[in-house]
C-alpha cells in the first residue's frame, strides 16, 4: 500500500518550484498516457484538461513551464506511444481495479488558505466528483 502526501517534498525543497512544476506535469501526463486503457483515457481526458485550465489560472507564474511540458509531449509522442504500448502489453489488472484506490479531487480542500479560493476548490471538487459519476469512473469515494 502507498500513501501519497502530495507536494511534500516540493515544499520541503526550496527555490525548486520551476523544476517539480515541469516534473509534476510531466508526471502526471505521462502516468495518464501510459497506463489507463483507451476506454479509461478517453472517459478521463475531459477531467485532465479541467485540471490543466484550472492549474494554469490559479498559478500563471508556472504557464511558460507547463507550456514546454505541453510542447515536449508533442515532440516525444511517438517516443511515448512505444513506451505505452510496452506497458499496456504488461497489465495484469483492470483500471477499475486501481480506479477505486484513488480520489476523484483534484485537489485538497484543507491545503488552500483563502477562505474564497476553498470554496472554489470546493465547487471544483464536486464538479469533478459528478464527472466520474456520470462517466462511470469509480473512484475511492464511490466505495
Amino acid at each position: 500500500i502507498l500513501y501519497h502526501e502530495g507536494e511534500v517534498t516540493v515544499k520541503a525543497m526550496k527555490g525548486k518550484s520551476k523544476f517539480f512544476v515541469r516534473l509534476g506535469e510531466r508526471n502526471r501526463l505521462l502516468n495518464m498516457l501510459l497506463f489507463y486503457s483507451p476506454w479509461t483515457l478517453l472517459r478521463m481526458l475531459p477531467y485532465f484538461f479541467a485540471l490543466v485550465l484550472f492549474l494554469n489560472a490559479y498559478d500563471p507564474k508556472n504557464i511558460p513551464m507547463r507550456i514546454k511540458n505541453y510542447f515536449w509531449f508533442i515532440s516525444n509522442f511517438f517516443k511515448i506511444m512505444k513506451k505505452r504500448r510496452f506497458v499496456q502489453k504488461q497489465r495484469k489488472i483492470k483500471d477499475k481495479e486501481f480506479l477505486k484506490y484513488m480520489s476523484c479531487y483534484l485537489f485538497d480542500e484543507q491545503t488552500v488558505g483563502a477562505k474564497w479560493l476553498r470554496a472554489v476548490v470546493k465547487f471544483f471538487n464536486r464538479l469533478c466528483y459528478l464527472y466520474c459519476l456520470l462517466v462511470g469512473i469509480r473512484t475511492i469515494e464511490f466505495y
